[in-house]
C-alpha cells in the first residue's frame, strides 16, 4: 500500500486542520495504507497533555473534538505522529508535556519523511 505522509500548520483548534487531517488518515489505515503526520509550526499545540475542550452553549451545537483524544486513537490504529522539536521549543513546549507515542523530529528527518513518502498532503 501507499506511504502517505500528511503535514499540518495550523493549531488545534480553529480551522480544524488536524480534525480533517485525524479523519483522511483513520480512512487510510483502514485500507492498510501506512500514514505519518508530521505537525509543524502552530500544529505542535495539537499534541500537548491535558487539552480542555470548552462547551460553548447556545453557540455551539456540538462541542469541539478534543485533539489529545484524537492523537490517542490515531496511535493507537499505528499512525505515526511526529513534532516539529524546534516548533515545540519555541512555543515553550517541552517533550515531557506532549502525548506519549508522539515522536520529535527536526527538519533533516522530515525531508527523509518526504523523500521516502509516495504521496505528501498538507492540511
Amino acid at each position: 500500500m501507499a506511504k502517505l505522509l500528511l503535514t499540518i500548520t495550523e493549531p488545534a483548534y480553529g480551522k480544524q486542520r488536524f480534525v480533517t487531517a485525524y479523519r483522511f488518515a483513520m480512512r487510510a489505515r483502514t485500507d492498510d495504507h501506512h500514514v505519518k503526520i508530521v505537525l509543524l509550526e502552530d500544529a505542535v499545540s495539537v499534541v500537548k497533555e491535558g487539552q480542555k475542550v470548552t462547551e460553548l452553549p447556545g453557540v455551539m451545537h456540538e462541542i469541539s473534538p478534543n485533539c489529545e483524544d484524537l492523537v490517542k486513537a490515531a496511535v493507537k490504529a499505528g499512525i505515526e505522529i511526529f513534532a516539529c522539536g524546534t516548533c515545540l521549543k519555541e512555543r515553550g513546549l517541552n517533550q515531557t508535556e506532549i502525548i506519549d507515542g508522539v515522536e520529535l523530529m527536526n527538519i533533516g528527518q522530515f525531508l527523509d519523511f518526504v523523500i521516502d513518502a509516495d504521496k505528501v498532503i498538507n492540511f
